[in-house]
């Protein structure tokens, strides 16, 4: 029937909402990694650039002191390269779900929440926004819980 029709209507829009949604966080994801590759690539050729000097530098004078910026551009580059081909982008979000659950729960120490859209915001009421974290959370852990 045509009611039915328009009922339903709501739902896929919502479903498609969802969808777009988390295509959109997997493109920014995958950006995000891809970003930290070519990082790195600029971060190689700028300490095998540094190496270069230094080693000359060290050739000429018989002084190592060329050589001491490759101790920072290392650091950091073992650090992009964790982002760009290791699992820190799995222990950012590990971490950043653990922050939220935290908040969620009332925050570090029972303090509240800091997450929340202020109050002139044009987005969504406080009610509302509890609504769809509070709720969703304490379903959350009654799923846990009957799962376990």
């Amino acid at each position: 029937t045509l009611s039915n029709a328009a009922d339903s209507v709501p739902k896929k829009m919502a479903d498609n909402q969802k969808a777009v949604m988390l295509k959109q966080r997997e493109l920014q994801l995958a950006v995000t990694v891809a970003q930290a590759r070519d990082n790195l690539m600029w971060m190689g050729a700028a300490g095998g650039l540094v190496a270069l000097a230094g080693a000359i530098n060290l050739k000429r004078t018989g002084s190592a002191v060329g050589l001491i910026p490759l101790g920072p551009i290392t650091f950091v580059s073992c650090y992009v390269w964790d982002l760009a081909y290791g699992n820190k982008l799995q222990r950012v979000l590990a971490s950043a779900g653990d922050i939220l659950e935290e908040e969620r729960r009332g925050g570090a120490g029972g303090h509240a929440m800091r997450f929340v859209p202020p109050l002139n915001n044009l987005m969504i009421s406080k009610s509302e926004y509890e609504a769809i974290f509070l709720v969703k959370s304490i379903a959350d852990a009654k799923d846990a819980k009957e799962k376990a």
